[in-house]
């Protein structure tokens, strides 16, 4: 499921902080003058540009949280909306891992994106590059781990073009990617799982609070 979501806020209240609490909380209006929280849970410069944003509009990017005794939706913003795309597809074959000759890792693939539907069905296919860093568990080492053919995957990023020999390739950076299904299982694995579903009946009736659970 994509959890991440992007709007145009004005600010209209920053809330006072509390001891010890990083980031910022302020009120916001939307587009269509319905209201919200807004969050920052982080000190830095974003933090500090909602602050003074008071009166202003920003177009931010986040996740919208609908919790059950908070009485607005809570904007848990992650950054500011930049000029990048956005893609849903499948692999069309597994990712794989690759080094720079600096050392550096970076993960190469390629997703099929359906557009339309029945005989005005048509797929796409965009070439897709996520660079990692010089640790060695990094974004694109796990993207090589998980990136299987087939599975469903969103895409951030900004496009970027390489000429060569009068032709004009044209790749997307990935800036940030989420699966949205589970990774395939061996059927050995599949088996397990379906025996293990059965294999403890010692909770069966027992009453739940949903008020103690923590999440």
């Amino acid at each position: 499921m994509y959890k991440t979501s992007s709007a145009k806020v004005q600010i209209t209240k920053i809330y006072p902080p509390k001891e010890g609490e990083k980031g910022v909380k302020a009120v916001v209006k939307m587009s269509n003058d319905m209201e919200a929280l807004l969050r920052v849970g982080f000190d830095g410069q974003l933090a500090d540009k909602v602050r003074a944003s008071v009166g202003k509009c920003l177009a931010l990017v986040g996740t919208f949280r609908f919790k059950k005794d908070v009485p607005l939706p809570i904007f848990e913003v992650s950054g500011e909306l930049e000029s990048r795309m956005v893609f849903v597809g499948r692999l069309t074959r597994d990712a794989e891992l690759r080094y720079s000759p600096q050392g550096i890792a970076y993960t190469t693939f390629s997703l099929a994106i359906n557009y339309g539907w029945g005989d005005r069905k048509e797929t796409d296919f965009v070439n897709c590059t996520l660079f990692g860093n010089e640790k060695e568990k990094n974004a694109a080492v796990s993207l090589a781990e998980q990136g299987q053919k087939g599975r469903r995957m969103l895409v951030t990023g900004r496009l970027a073009q390489n000429k060569k020999d009068d032709k004009v390739f044209t790749n997307l950076v990935v800036e940030g990617f989420e699966f949205m299904d589970p990774p395939k299982k061996s059927a050995q694995e599949q088996s397990q799982t379906q025996e293990s579903q059965y294999d403890d009946w010692s909770s069966l009736g027992n009453e739940i609070d949903l008020d103690e659970i923590d999440f």
